[in-house]
């Protein structure tokens, strides 16, 4: 490699005094290398949420990990969703999103990396989108990133993803199954060997954020005479509306991940998202009425002291027993505030089981039997 260099140096050189020699007035061209580019897949071990308990010990200890994107939700990978990714080793070589890929495979991200044979650590959150700034930095007294590393980022308060990130990872030479690919040794490993391992990396991922479960359902009174179909729904955090977010990652660990969240921006201007939006693709939800047979909704959101107070947009349409729209557009606007004593923490699901039904349970008034409430129990 050396030979090379030099003499890619004395061509230049000798091509420069060719064009003072002739008196060129145009500037020669240098050949410079270019690093090689290799497609690298990137796989999600698993889509379900799991929930992590403070009774676990440790308490991240367990593959195949905790990743993005709960079947509760509506919002699944598509298109413009990323993964935003470091390569690093005494710096950091590569930092970009790597796409998703919706054609091969569900929960495969593809992209064309600079890479060549030398080692790298692999750092990284998902989805990408969800990061307004990030930062890839060395642990305190570190000269390489082989013992981990610091994630700086700023985010929004609310999001309807579950925004996580990379725990570890274990590469393969060939395109495995996940069911296949034994992950128990990949936690808080984060070394990626180009040379041996291979162009398939599965990734352990791990919460950044909380999240808060939604449950509905219908009044069973109230269900005998109306039939109520949910349509859209936001979720706002009252007091900040961003966080700046440090993840703290330990190679070789059990537990590699340590989460440090506090407030940003202004206070009452809190973060909005959009849980459900039927009203795009003209879809309802029915609610039903047995608490076996919840509807339900999931919303992340950042996991600081003072965020813990929030407000729920719900509309909704009310039809007769026999199908006949009665009332179209309803809307309902509640509270939902973390008991005292109660903080976020991330990887935790905090539920909150919500009631339409109408104000006067006995005594229906025909407003207000076409007009009913949400509450929250």
């Amino acid at each position: 490699m050396k030979q090379k260099l030099l003499h890619i140096v004395y061509l230049t050189l000798a091509l420069a005094g060719i064009g003072l020699f002739a008196g060129c007035t145009e500037d020669s061209q240098q050949d410079t290398p270019e690093m090689p580019q290799r497609q690298i897949s990137f796989m999600l071990c698993s889509p379900n949420y799991i929930d992590v308990s403070p009774m676990s010990s440790p308490r991240r200890a367990l593959p195949p990990g905790y990743v993005v994107y709960d079947n509760l939700s509506p919002q699944i990978p598509g298109g413009s969703t990323a993964l935003k990714c470091f390569l690093a080793h005494t710096a950091v070589d590569f930092q970009g999103d790597i796409t998703y890929d919706k054609v091969s495979s569900t929960y495969i991200w593809n992209s064309k990396l600079p890479v060549d044979e030398s080692t790298y650590y692999v750092y990284g959150l998902m989805p990408a989108s969800e990061a307004n700034k990030v930062d890839l930095q060395k642990l305190a007294g570190e000269t390489d990133y082989s013992a981990g590393a610091k994630m700086v980022m700023e985010m929004n308060a609310m999001s309807g993803y579950d925004v996580c990130a990379i725990v570890g990872m274990k590469a393969s030479q060939t395109n495995l199954p996940i069911s296949e690919v034994d992950l128990t040794k990949s936690l808080g490993k984060f070394e990626y060997n180009a040379a041996n391992d291979g162009d398939f990396v599965y990734l352990l991922i791990d919460h950044l954020y909380a999240a808060l479960h939604l449950r509905f359902k219908i009044d069973g009174t109230y269900n005998q005479l109306r039939t109520i179909k949910l349509t859209k729904l936001s979720l706002r955090s009252k007091n900040y509306p961003k966080a700046n977010l440090i993840a703290t990652l330990t190679a070789n660990s059990s537990s590699p991940l340590s989460v440090s969240t506090t407030k940003s921006g202004s206070a009452g201007e809190g973060a909005e998202v959009v849980i459900f939006d039927g009203e795009k693709n003209n879809e309802e939800r029915e609610l039903k009425w047995e608490e076996t047979n919840m509807i339900d909704f999931l919303a992340c959101t950042a996991a600081f002291a003072e965020n813990n107070a929030f407000v729920l947009k719900t509309k909704y349409n009310v039809y007769d027993k026999n199908g006949n729209l009665i009332r179209k557009g309803c809307e309902a606007e509640n509270k939902l505030s973390l008991p005292t004593g109660i903080t976020l923490d991330p990887g935790q699901k905090y539920v909150f089981n919500l009631t339409v039904n109408p104000t006067y349970l006995y005594v229906l008034s025909e407003p207000d039997l076409d007009n009913p409430t949400v509450t929250v129990n």
